[in-house]
């Protein structure tokens, strides 16, 4: 893909970013954090891919921030749903010598 192709997708993920920055306005939630995170490591792999030569050898750092920067990004999204979905109390994981902080279990 020419770097022309590949401006539409970087702008969109930006103008993502942006909606997410707005929204940390209105309310600081863990989740709303994590998502605004996981969407501006999404925006930085796009913009490691648009740095990429179209032909030749590509550079070790841009492989490695854009590859490290989509599995940030899948971390971050599996976080979200996983504290979505499951609640645990601060106590619950205690027998297993694992401690929970407060605010991420409520």
């Amino acid at each position: 893909m020419t770097l022309i192709e590949k401006i539409p997708t970087v702008v969109t993920v930006a103008v993502l970013v942006g909606i997410f920055l707005a929204l940390k306005r209105h309310s600081r939630a863990a989740r709303l954090q994590l998502w605004m995170v996981a969407w501006f490591l999404i925006f930085t792999h796009f913009v490691a891919q648009m740095l990429e030569p179209a032909a030749g050898d590509v550079s070790h750092f841009l492989l490695a921030l854009d590859l490290g920067s989509l599995q940030g990004a899948a971390v971050a999204f599996v976080a979200v749903f996983v504290m979505a979905v499951v609640t645990v109390t601060p106590g619950a994981l205690q027998p297993f010598g694992l401690r929970i902080p407060g605010d991420i279990s409520s």
